[in-house]
């Protein structure tokens, strides 16, 4: 499934994991520590409980789950995700 955030492709834990040559632990220890939140900005699909990561700092309006400093609420409401989503 291709997956959008107001225009901009958005990746899975495993596409990164294939680009880096890296493990997936590892990144994932990375993302939950912090280091990467100048190279990368992660959100959630609250609904799905699945999370998706943008090459690149947040948005202005970006929305922060609440309690977190690193992972942003997923906006797919928008009519530009619903017609790249569907």
């Amino acid at each position: 499934m291709r997956v959008n955030h107001k225009g901009e492709k958005l990746y899975t834990i495993a596409d990164l994991s294939k680009a880096s040559d890296l493990p997936i632990s590892t990144i994932r220890k990375w993302i939950k520590k912090g280091d990467l939140v100048h190279f990368l900005t992660v959100y959630v699909d609250v609904d799905e409980n699945r999370y998706y990561y943008k090459i690149g700092l947040p948005d202005n309006d970006d929305i922060l789950l609440e309690g977190s400093n690193i992972y942003y609420k997923l906006q797919k409401g928008s009519i530009l995700w619903r017609l790249l989503n569907n």
